[in-house]
């Protein structure tokens, strides 16, 4: 048996074994739970909506996953053990993602901007899942949209301990009675929130750490909330008058906390 030396885009290189047929590859029809024996293969699919389950993270396992699809026809799914997550960030021309380091969190090769060709290596920890070690083309995390043009977005049903992870991520809230509760302030951390929920239906909490503050000046036609940047004191889109496409964004300063540079809907201070 041979090797045959296949380049990442992060600079690393992975042996993969040949026989005397070339690489060892394997084509999937059909949405399947991965085994031992395909680790190291490269696994082909040209069959849209597939989902391929990974086993549960054992060291140095290492999954090979191409697209070999027409362009924008086939849109692929990974999806982690329910205790494990994706990790790692993914980067090609203008696209970026973050993973959130979140346990059964998907990671997709988007139909509409799938190209043949396209591909990602995971490896497995054995731990906390697995790490994403390389690739081409445009993966998002499941609910996430790929930054360039685009800003990431994540649709939120729960609370949310927000992560540096997430900085310049925009989420959409469709969901009652949901706080989001802010790291300690990092400078130029970027996030944004807006309510996606019907009007009069969606109360949201933004959170900051115990040491910070949320500082600045909420305007709405004669609606003014000035933010005095007390520490701990929560910022609240209010349920009774919330509309639809109300907004935050919030830029951490990285000393006192976090300043709103940008904001629509009627906020209190908590």
């Amino acid at each position: 048996m041979k090797n045959y030396q296949v380049s990442l885009s992060n600079g690393e290189s992975y042996a993969l074994p040949v026989d005397g047929r070339g690489i060892n590859r394997e084509t999937l029809a059909a949405s399947a739970t991965l085994t031992g024996d395909q680790v190291g293969r490269v696994l082909l699919v040209a069959t849209d909506a597939l989902t391929f389950t990974l086993p549960a993270t054992k060291l140095g396992m290492v999954y090979i996953i191409q697209n070999a699809g027409a362009d924008a026809a086939v849109g692929i799914t990974i999806s982690p053990n329910a205790s494990d997550k994706i990790m790692g960030s993914f980067a090609t021309g203008g696209a970026n993602i973050v993973m959130s380091g979140t346990d059964d969190k998907d990671l997709v090769n988007t139909k509409a901007t799938a190209l043949k060709g396209d591909f990602i290596v995971l490896e497995a920890d054995g731990a906390d899942g697995w790490y994403i070690r390389g690739g081409i083309g445009i993966w998002t995390e499941e609910s996430q949209v790929a930054s360039g043009v685009l800003e990431p977005y994540e649709l939120v049903t729960d609370d949310r301990v927000i992560t540096q992870a997430d900085s310049g991520k925009v989420f959409g809230i469709a969901t009652d009675a949901k706080t989001f509760t802010l790291p300690s302030t990092v400078a130029g951390m970027k996030l944004t929130f807006i309510n996606t929920g019907a009007d009069g239906n969606n109360i949201i909490t933004i959170s900051p750490a115990a040491a910070d503050g949320i500082f600045g000046t909420i305007t709405l036609a004669a609606t003014v909330v000035q933010m005095a940047g007390t520490a701990d004191t929560d910022v609240i889109n209010t349920k009774a008058s919330a509309l639809k496409g109300d907004s935050m964004t919030l830029i951490g300063d990285g000393v006192d906390g976090w300043a709103i540079v940008a904001s629509t809907g009627i906020w209190a201070s908590e």
